[in-house]
């Protein structure tokens, strides 16, 4: 939970594109899609 945390966390600080923090969480073991990540904020 608290990759999970630190990865929304860089939407806020860093304005990143969906698609980097998909990038971002699978380097960090979370399988997620970008379209995921729009549905869910």
């Amino acid at each position: 939970m608290t990759s999970l945390f630190s990865v929304f966390a860089g939407i806020l600080a860093y304005s990143l594109s969906l698609r980097n923090l998909e990038e971002m969480m699978a380097e960090r073991g979370i399988c997620v899609d970008h379209s995921t990540l729009y549905h869910s904020g």
